[in-house]
């Protein structure tokens, strides 16, 4: 099954850069910005058996999309480097895409969504557990992170996510579960991330996750979500 044939052109740009702030520490910033323009055909099914399903409907769009991502750390010049962090994204969305025109931006297919603040690997800054595709949403993130010992480093992350349209889909997503398309209010996601680089051949990485579900999900719908992964790498 092939759900989306989309042919789209990304264009964006992006400033990045640090100011230092004298006895105060140093400030790091970036800024991107990204627009989408294409088409897209967009195909649901119906099952006739275990094996087999049939398209029950196909829908032609032309697409224009825009999104943004900003924020800064503020790094303070003291023991264990603490550093505090705001960000902002923001994706186009659209209440009703399939009307022959859908103004949500998407993602090019390939993205990572990895980066990092102050610590010493990249993390999923979208959220370890949710992992959303920026795409009619508004993430809302700060963090608190320090290095420890002499290449380590602990941070703790927010997310509080909103639908920009309230849909009954999210983009790839890491959870199974579909919102109601009423409610805006996704929900919100609190990270541990934990990486230990002190030896010449072993890194290890810890990432631990809630995720709080919104009012955009109904009834049995919104359990909490945990994940913890533990990671060790042997680099020869």
């Amino acid at each position: 099954r092939d759900s989306f044939d989309e042919n789209m052109v990304w264009l964006g740009g992006r400033a990045i850069g640090e100011v230092g702030l004298s006895d105060y520490g140093t400030l790091n910033y970036w800024a991107d910005v990204a627009g989408v323009h294409g088409n897209e055909t967009v195909y649901t099914y119906d099952s006739i058996n275990a094996t087999q399903a049939q398209v029950d409907s196909k829908n032609q769009n032309n697409v224009d999309g825009w999104a943004l991502d900003v924020g800064a750390f503020w790094t303070l010049p003291i023991d264990f480097s603490p550093t505090f962090t705001l960000s902002y994204a923001h994706a186009s969305g659209d209440g009703n895409p399939n009307d022959g025109h859908n103004g949500s931006f998407r993602q090019t297919g390939i993205q990572r969504n990895n980066w990092r603040f102050n610590g010493v690997n990249r993390f999923r800054i979208y959220g370890e557990l949710l992992r959303p595709e920026l795409s009619n949403l508004n993430i809302f993130t700060s963090a608190f992170g320090i290095r420890v010992l002499k290449n380590s480093s602990i941070e703790f992350v927010y997310h509080k996510y909103d639908q920009v349209e309230a849909f009954n889909r999210l983009r790839n997503v890491n959870i199974n579960v579909r919102p109601n398309g009423v409610n805006r209010d996704i929900g919100q996601e609190v990270n541990v991330i934990a990486n230990f680089r002190e030896w010449k051949n072993i890194e290890l990485g810890l990432e631990g996750a809630l995720f709080d579900p919104g009012k955009a999900f109904d009834g049995d719908t919104k359990d909490t979500a945990y994940s913890i992964f533990f990671d060790v790498n042997y680099n020869f």
